[in-house]
């Protein structure tokens, strides 16, 4: 089974299920799903009334309200369990624990505050205070850039560490399923 992305590397480009056999880089892909979310979030700042940015604003907010929330259970719920278990008693994966934790949370937060102007754009309609949007746009785009750097230079890298293959295996299940894949699709 394919589905198509709404960010993917190139148009239509479809994210065959089986990535999840490996869900490091299942992670990986997601991120660099949000590196493009963050390319199109500052393009709508820049440019809030050109053709095109009630599409762009239509896309950004289906992945913040559909499929941010899958990547960051993924991370929190079954990635960072798993780490903590594998580098006990390790004091640097309780604070790479509660760092994501602050990170996803602050994530969330800088959602919110965009989700109301996100969808007047969206239905074409002016916005009440455009420049206030840009900013909070920007800050959450820059934000969230920095987080990914963060992810991917320090959490899956330990990931690739102290995983073991049955980790990886069951890890890739549960993402699997929370993602809408049954087992062998």
């Amino acid at each position: 089974m394919a589905i198509t992305t709404a960010f993917a590397p190139a148009p239509a480009a479809p994210l065959d299920a089986a990535i999840l056999a490996d869900p490091i880089e299942f992670i990986r892909f997601e991120h660099y799903r949000q590196v493009t979310l963050c390319d199109r979030l500052r393009r709508l700042a820049d440019t809030i009334g050109r053709p095109g940015a009630a599409e762009d604003a239509a896309r950004i907010l289906d992945y913040l309200s559909n499929d941010l929330p899958l990547h960051i259970a993924d991370e929190a719920d079954d990635l960072m369990p798993l780490l903590c278990e594998r580098c006990r008693p390790s004091e640097a994966a309780r604070a790479i624990g509660e760092a994501l934790d602050r990170e996803h949370e602050a994530d969330q937060r800088g959602t919110h505050r965009l989700f109301d102007a996100l969808l007047s754009l969206a239905a074409g309609e002016p916005l009440a205070d455009a420049m206030r949007f840009a900013a909070a746009a920007r800050a959450f785009e820059d934000k969230l850039r920095r987080h990914l750097v963060w992810e991917n230079q320090t959490l899956l890298p330990l990931a690739r560490k102290c995983l073991w293959a049955g980790d990886l295996e069951s890890l890739g299940l549960r993402m699997a399923r929370r993602h809408g894949y049954a087992a062998g699709d």
